[in-house]
């Protein structure tokens, strides 16, 4: 497992208590070069 790997296994078993068979969703903030954001989305990451 590289350091990475266990970096973001101790995030989610340790900080945020996920345990083995739990799922979990991650969103993301970031506008991707393919996006064309709505007026309200523009306005948040203004």
């Amino acid at each position: 497992m590289s350091t990475l790997d266990k970096a973001f296994a101790s995030l989610f078993e340790v900080n945020m208590g996920i345990k083995a068979g739990e799922r979990v969703v991650v969103f993301s903030d970031t506008v991707r070069p393919d996006e064309i954001p709505s007026v309200s989305d523009a306005d948040r990451h203004a």
